[in-house]
């Protein structure tokens, strides 16, 4: 067993505490590498890229609009792994209070307590006309074609593809007036 040395220490251990191995700089390939001791054997350590999950200053913020907390830090996470600044809401009266941080794209569910998503889109709409709405909902067709009428940008159902919501986020940024509004059907399921 490695064993921490004392200070009075003529190269013997003498305290029966483990050592843990110590770290030295950092290799070429980003990989730390552990100074070997005596009796250890040298090993790399991969340390996971922190870039992707550190959104810069000037990424796109998505505003997550959605009653359920489980749902929205599922959605946060891939939206900030995918490097987009994010900010969430649960309730409809909040996302109107955070229109003047200028988000880029709205993901609004439509069963919210307070102000529903219809509610809140209509009233999105009086206030910034251009603002690209994503509707992320379990909700049935029929309750979905109001919310087209309106302007909503695309539709992804829940539960949420994460390779769908980041698609359809892309497409809103990079919007031009000629592309069709991108819409999922909640019977499509890609395995």
């Amino acid at each position: 067993m490695n064993t921490i040395p004392t200070a009075a220490d003529n190269g013997e251990h003498t305290s029966d505490m483990p050592s843990a191995p110590s770290l030295d700089r950092y290799g070429k390939d980003g990989a730390s590498r552990i100074a070997p001791r005596p009796d250890d054997t040298q090993e790399t350590l991969k340390l996971p890229a922190l870039a992707p999950l550190i959104p810069s200053l000037t990424a796109p913020l998505v505003l997550i609009a959605d009653d359920e907390v489980a749902v929205r830090k599922s959605i946060r996470l891939v939206l900030e792994i995918s490097g987009y600044r994010v900010e969430e809401v649960g309730r409809g009266m909040q996302v109107l209070a955070c229109l003047h941080h200028n988000p880029a794209v709205v993901l609004l569910d439509i069963n919210m307590p307070g102000l529903n998503g219809v509610e809140c889109l209509s009233e999105m709409r009086k206030r910034r006309p251009l603002l690209k709405v994503i509707i992320v909902s379990g909700e049935i067709d029929s309750q979905l074609s109001p919310l087209t009428a309106m302007g909503a940008f695309a539709y992804v159902p829940k539960p949420v593809d994460a390779y769908k919501l980041i698609a359809a986020i892309k497409r809103a940024i990079d919007d031009d007036a000629s592309a069709p509004p991108i819409r999922y059907n909640i019977d499509a399921s890609v395995h």
